[in-house]
């Protein structure tokens, strides 16, 4: 029989500063709660079952081995500042400051932007508090742990004595009427599902699959386009003349954000009844921002 430890709604007083600002620190050491076996995402799985396939699907968990950041590991400058982004706990990190780390954990370090990377905190289980009953963890409610500020320290990276930042998309929200209303990332990002929770609890909760530009259907959510002809109909072999016109009518943020290296590609052409182009233009939009942040 299990042993079932009751659950702590404790209130902190403050969101937790998930990770630190601009990222320039990595998450500090912590012992995983009592009732879980360890850091790592697959320790969650046995009870978080559909949680953990939502996240092992998501660009978080692939935050690490995600091949274009791991060709510019290779290639560019090597900056602490980028592990505490993509993988930012120091037991995910073989180095830190400038020595070996003794409880780096490279298992851990694949899952890149973790469960304990969000949820583990002084060696107990934080979040949102919307949990009910009995857990096998202390779980400690954190006021504001789901807003805006618990994403800032990574995707917002500032360059200095510059507007805009290398990574831009929390200022860019901020402008947006929808946060004047008190909007948060998550009501995109991690919108609210019903299902099992844990094992043995079906409630609502917040996807945990971090759908982004990545996923087809939220840039169609994101973005619409138009197309518009000079006239209704062309005779044969005549000039076709259109405009394409491409509105952001549904991302809080611009489109692309985040990595400068995020780009969108729009192709509008001409097909025949096979649907293979006869003519065929293609424009990329963009961030006009440099690839890396200055040395």
């Amino acid at each position: 029989m299990r042993a079932l430890i009751p659950v702590l709604l404790a209130a902190l007083s403050a969101p937790p500063a998930l990770f630190s600002p601009n990222g320039d620190a990595p998450i500090p050491p912590s012992e995983a709660p009592q009732g879980v076996a360890g850091l790592t995402a697959r320790a969650c799985a046995g009870c978080h079952a559909e949680i953990y396939e939502q996240w092992k699907g998501s660009m978080h968990s692939a935050a690490w081995n995600d091949p274009q950041f791991q060709e510019l590991w290779r290639s560019e400058p090597k900056r602490a500042q980028c592990l505490n982004c993509h993988s930012p706990m120091t037991a995910q990190q073989p180095i830190v400051g400038d020595k070996p780390n003794t409880g780096f954990q490279p298992t851990l370090q694949s899952e890149g932007v973790t469960c304990s990377a969000c949820h583990v905190r002084g060696g107990r289980i934080v979040g949102a508090g919307t949990s009910t009953g009995d857990s096998e963890h202390p779980v400690t409610k954190v006021e504001g742990f789901s807003s805006v500020s618990s994403c800032s320290g990574c995707h917002q990276q500032a360059i200095r004595g510059r507007k805009k930042g290398l990574y831009d998309t929390v200022r860019e929200f901020n402008k947006t009427e929808f946060a004047r209303k008190g909007g948060s990332c998550g009501d995109c990002h991690m919108p609210k599902v019903a299902g099992n929770v844990a094992t043995g609890v079906f409630r609502p909760y917040r996807s945990h699959a971090f759908l982004g530009a990545h996923n087809d259907a939220v840039l169609e959510r994101a973005l619409t386009v138009t197309l518009e002809l000079s006239k209704p109909f062309y005779a044969a072999g005549e000039e076709v003349s259109a405009t394409v016109v491409v509105r952001n009518t549904g991302a809080a943020h611009h489109v692309p954000s985040g990595d400068p290296l995020h780009q969108i590609r729009l192709v509008v052409g001409l097909a025949d009844a096979r649907g293979e182009f006869l003519e065929k233009k293609e424009t990329m939009f963009a961030r006009k921002m440099p690839r890396r942040p200055p040395l």
